[in-house]
């Protein structure tokens, strides 16, 4: 299986190189992106405040790995050359759009019990009757936005911007990728983590690139570090 090196010239090429991988299988298959964090100290927007000021500027697919039976992470993999990060799967929601799902609202706190739920009197209720099993209400559900701008044209997701000429988003820059490896076919419990930086012979940092209209994306410029806990 060719093992070429990644492209470093430009964006056009390392897209079109890493979509021949792709096409190719000539990849390592790593696991499943849980998160990407991006750095907001270099320019990222910065999503709505009730998430980024608990997260920060991030891309989270909590609960994917078990939507409704399925495992709806996107896949990621490395190059046989170990130069380059390969995203599998389009980043699409689970109604099928482009986008990342709804994750829940980390400002929320949840209400207490009152003190029938915590102590039951049955001498108030009816002969018979069983006492109430109280269960904790459910985190509302905030959005991800790719792009999106407010009232006041402030942006309210996490992309940078736009590529000239293209329908690619630009997020970045990386810093961390979390990821749930596999085994024989298998999603394991534990997490891996992928340090993201600057590249030393281009000095440029790792950004991710997302296609709006078919979720397909890329990884372009940076290196990474593989590091498993334990």
């Amino acid at each position: 299986m060719s093992t070429a090196t990644m492209p470093t010239d430009s964006v056009a090429s390392t897209i079109s190189w890493q979509a021949d991988q792709l096409r190719s299988q000539n990849y390592e298959l790593l696991g499943h992106i849980w998160k990407v964090v991006l750095e907001v100290s270099r320019g990222a927007a910065v999503p709505q405040h009730s998430v980024a000021q608990t997260v920060g500027s991030s891309m989270d697919w909590y609960g994917m790995e078990n939507y409704q039976g399925q495992n709806l992470l996107p896949q990621i993999a490395q190059t046989r050359d170990r130069s380059s990060l390969i995203v599998l799967d389009p980043i699409i929601r689970p109604d099928g759009q482009v986008g990342l799902p709804d994750i829940p609202d980390p400002h929320w706190l949840p209400g207490a019990p009152s003190p029938e739920d915590i102590c039951w009197d049955p001498s108030k209720h009816r002969k018979g009757a069983k006492p109430p099993v109280w269960k904790p209400k459910q985190a509302p559900m905030v959005p991800q936005h790719l792009y999106e701008e407010d009232a006041a044209h402030r942006p309210m997701g996490r992309a940078r911007g736009q590529m000239v000429g293209t329908r690619f988003l630009v997020f970045g820059p990386v810093v961390q990728i979390l990821v749930r490896p596999v085994k024989d076919n298998k999603l394991l419990s534990e997490g891996w983590i992928l340090t993201c930086g600057g590249d030393p012979a281009t000095g440029k940092m790792m950004e991710m690139l997302i296609h709006q209209d078919t979720g397909q994306a890329y990884f372009y410029g940076g290196k990474f570090q593989i590091s498993i806990p334990g």
